[in-house]
């Protein structure tokens, strides 16, 4: 079962489609849990092909703990509102181009689909579909023009195209994948339309990795965004994972804890700083107000006696010495 909606339904960059993105996995989730999938312990095998290199992470991927943070607590992923409209005005012109180049009718689209239960946790937003030709183009914006395509791109496409197979509207093999690359630049791209230019790069789909990220989705969704979800499993595969009742209430307490304190130690360094800089520097007065006292004095640095060993006896055997040990738990936000 899947829902379908226009750009005059669901505008892109609104608050309405900002609560509907949090609400599901996207396009813009699905290169995290793909590349995780394995440490996730998300009880989904291993693809049996993939156009891409699932180990080669860049440095500013999300991990999936921040991806679960921001849909359990409902942070978006709102952009500044000038990166909003050129990505808007981008799309626009390249839309336009590409459906006089191609031929075609291309339109927004946002659609979600259902995974086992009435959430519709499966979403993506389309930059250009053309359901009657069968074809499928995803626009993106980057600053520089592209060597190659990026992974994440060929990982969004094929969910895209996975999530409209999925909701019904893509029937048969015979569909077109594509990216766009829109630029600012008139001359940096091979094509122009206005005052940009555009690149387009054909994706060979890759059904079975397609379908491979469905079930990725789909379960990481189950675990964490609908009613008596857990959190994203643990990555140690030793671990037992709990999901009674009991246990998710007590881990809810600890989280919202953990991060009130976290809240407080950050207001409590501000609070600090704001009293120091108060004081001049060079300043070897003590002071109190409000109470509050701030106390000056010289203190010595701690000694390493790890260092001083590693000199003066680097023979001796420590263990001797150490102090009697015992089991610990450790609780950890994931």
């Amino acid at each position: 079962m899947a829902k379908v909606f226009t750009e005059a339904e669901l505008r892109p960059g609104s608050e309405e489609w900002l609560d509907w993105q949090r609400g599901g996995i996207t396009g813009s989730d699905i290169y995290v849990l793909a590349c995780h999938a394995s440490e996730l312990v998300l009880d989904v095998q291993s693809p049996p092909s993939s156009p891409v290199n699932l180990e080669a992470r860049p440095s500013w991927m999300h991990t999936p703990r921040q991806l679960f943070e921001r849909k359990l607590k409902g942070g978006g992923e709102k952009r500044k509102e000038g990166v909003e409209a050129r990505g808007k005005r981008l799309a626009a012109l390249v839309r336009e181009g590409a459906c006089r180049k191609f031929k075609a009718s291309f339109k927004p689209l946002c659609v979600s689909v259902d995974c086992g239960s009435a959430d519709h946790l499966l979403r993506v937003t389309l930059d250009a579909v053309d359901l009657k030709r069968s074809a499928l183009l995803d626009i993106t914006a980057p600053r520089k023009r592209w060597d190659k395509v990026p992974d994440y791109a060929i990982v969004r496409s094929h969910y895209e195209r996975a999530v409209l197979e999925q909701a019904g509207l893509v029937k048969g093999g015979d569909f077109s994948l594509g990216i766009a690359t829109a630029y600012d630049d008139p001359e940096m791209g091979r094509h122009k339309v206005g005052d940009l230019s555009y690149d387009t790069y054909k994706v060979e789909y890759d059904a079975s990795f397609g379908s491979w990220l469905l079930d990725v989705a789909q379960a990481f969704a189950r675990r964490t965004l609908v009613p008596g979800g857990m959190l994203p499993p643990p990555v140690a595969k030793d671990v037992v994972r709990r999901g009674d009742v009991e246990w998710v209430e007590a881990a809810d307490r600890f989280r919202h804890a953990d991060a009130a304190v976290a809240e407080a130690q950050t207001e409590l360094n501000a609070a600090r700083a704001a009293l120091l800089s108060l004081i001049a520097e060079g300043d070897t007065h003590s002071y109190e107000g409000g109470g509050v006292r701030v106390l000056y004095g010289d203190r010595k640095g701690p000694v390493n006696y790890k260092a001083a060993l590693d000199v003066h006896a680097p023979d001796v055997d420590v263990e001797p010495f150490r102090k009697k040990g015992g089991a610990v738990r450790q609780v950890i936000v994931l």
